[in-house]
């Protein structure tokens, strides 16, 4: 789970991030979104339409890189890249009230990278619906 971490980040933080990173729960979870992931890319039909539900979609930004220890390769990584992008713009297209937020700072694993983001883009969309503002 280290490779979910970034590496920059000073031993106090990371030592209990990568502590809950391995907790049962998160692991299954993480196993269970890999599996899936297959099959939403291969899906042969389209997403089924969300209307007017409100939906923020946080996508991360930070440039697809190989991870030498787990043999994936640049070219891997800028191609799963690639197919997350589509994935997260077919996502935000499925509702009418949909907004897409980049976080350039970010992974994966935007609520870790930049909690402050997550916070402060949520906050700003639901006062947008609170005030009934297109």
């Amino acid at each position: 789970m280290e490779w979910f971490i970034d590496p920059d980040l000073d031993e106090a933080t990371k030592q209990p991030l990568l502590a809950r990173l391995n907790q049962s729960h998160y692991c299954s979870s993480q196993y269970w979104e890999e599996q899936s992931f297959s099959g939403e890319v291969s899906d042969e039909l389209p997403p089924d339409s969300l209307g007017e539900l409100p939906l923020l979609v946080l996508s991360q930004g930070k440039e697809a890189k190989a991870y030498v220890g787990d043999d994936f390769t640049l070219e891997q990584a800028m191609a799963e890249a690639e197919i997350w992008d589509t994935l997260q713009t077919e996502l935000m297209n499925l509702s009418s009230k949909s907004r897409r937020v980049m976080a350039y700072e970010s992974g994966h694993v935007i609520q870790n990278d930049q909690p402050d983001l997550v916070i402060e883009e949520v906050q700003k969309f639901i006062r947008k619906l609170q005030s009934g503002v297109e």
